[in-house]
């Protein structure tokens, strides 16, 4: 089992059979942020493609959409897709932030 404690957290990982033995608190944890960053990433570059396809940014086109003087439905279909992509960057991005900081 790898424990770590860092500004009264404690984390413990329990891992099945051999893993523990093959691998370090800090090689276990580089994992963890490595699985962090490419998740960020993924939902990062769905935002960018929204972006692209709109020629705004989150806030711009949920502004638009909210104060628009029509109801689109097919916009807020892609307004709550969007805001799936950005909460889930942004939760993400939380998870990589707090093990980076594990790590120092």
């Amino acid at each position: 089992m790898a424990e770590s404690v860092r500004n009264n957290l404690n984390l413990k990982v329990q891992l099945p059979g051999q893993v523990g033995v093959r691998f370090s608190d800090a090689e276990i944890t580089n994992i963890m942020l490595h699985k962090a960053l490419n998740k960020m990433d993924y939902f990062r570059t769905r935002c960018v493609e929204m972006e692209e396809k709109y020629g705004l940014d989150f806030k711009g086109f949920k502004d638009k959409i909210i104060n628009g003087e029509e109801d689109i439905f097919a916009e807020w279909d892609e307004l709550a897709l969007w805001q799936e992509f950005f909460n889930s960057f942004e939760e993400w991005k939380q998870k990589y932030e707090e093990l980076n900081r594990f790590l120092v």
